[in-house]
């Protein structure tokens, strides 16, 4: 595989040859971790839990941008429903900062 560079969210992109000759565009992610364990310091200071307003997640560019390589765009207010989804879903927990349903 060669590397093309990084994308503006820090994932990098590869060109990979397949064996019957025709070429792949592999995307490895950028790595998460610093939003996680800041999410995690947020959510056990109590952050979010405010009384009139709520910060409900907190989600790195590089998940963004995988979710808008799978067609779905989180900043389209047709997809409000599927976001919401995705967000109470628990293997998406971590991004959660206010732990209450969406």
């Amino acid at each position: 595989m060669r590397s093309l560079g990084y994308d503006q969210f820090g994932n990098e992109q590869f060109v990979k040859t397949n064996p019957d000759g025709t070429f792949s565009l592999v995307t490895k992610y950028a790595d998460t971790r610093r939003t996680l364990d800041r999410n995690a310091a947020l959510r056990s200071a109590g952050h979010g839990n405010g009384k009139d307003v709520k910060l409900a997640a907190s989600i790195d560019g590089a998940v963004v941008a995988k979710w808008m390589q799978e067609g779905m765009n989180p900043f389209d207010p047709n997809n409000r429903k599927k976001l919401r989804s995705i967000l109470n879903d628990s293997d998406y927990r971590k991004f959660r900062i206010w732990e209450g349903r969406l």
